[in-house]
């Protein structure tokens, strides 16, 4: 699991979010990544449609794109750390259980917050 959670962070850093080659040196926003991927290869199809994408590249630009979210959270959990608000509960400002906090250790929000927040998308 740690290797896979190394693995991660490390495709992280080579996320498109970085420059490459090929690509003047530019960063990316996280929100045009996939998009400026595919646009980049030549596979624009030029009406709005992207052609000829493969699944892999697909695939890989998501995974980085969940590996830079998972990085954030863990990166503003060690904020709150350093605030001594670490493991209270965004919402309620109650204490976030341990045993969740030993599972999601960058959790934001107690269980119950938790349920109510995805109940509401």
């Amino acid at each position: 699991m740690a290797d896979a959670a190394g693995a991660v962070v490390a495709e992280a850093a080579d996320a498109p979010g970085g420059a490459r080659a090929g690509d003047g040196g530019h960063t990316r926003t996280d929100a045009r990544a996939g998009a400026d991927a595919r646009a980049g290869s030549g596979e624009y199809a030029g009406s709005g449609e992207y052609a000829g994408v493969s699944p892999q590249a697909e695939v890989s630009a998501q995974l980085a794109a969940c590996a830079r979210m998972v990085l954030a959270d863990v990166e503003a959990a060690l904020e709150r750390m350093d605030q001594g608000r670490y493991g209270l509960c965004h919402l309620c400002a109650r204490p976030i259980a341990r045993e969740r906090l030993m599972i999601v250790p960058q959790a934001r929000y107690c269980a119950r917050c938790q349920l109510v927040r995805g109940a509401g998308r």
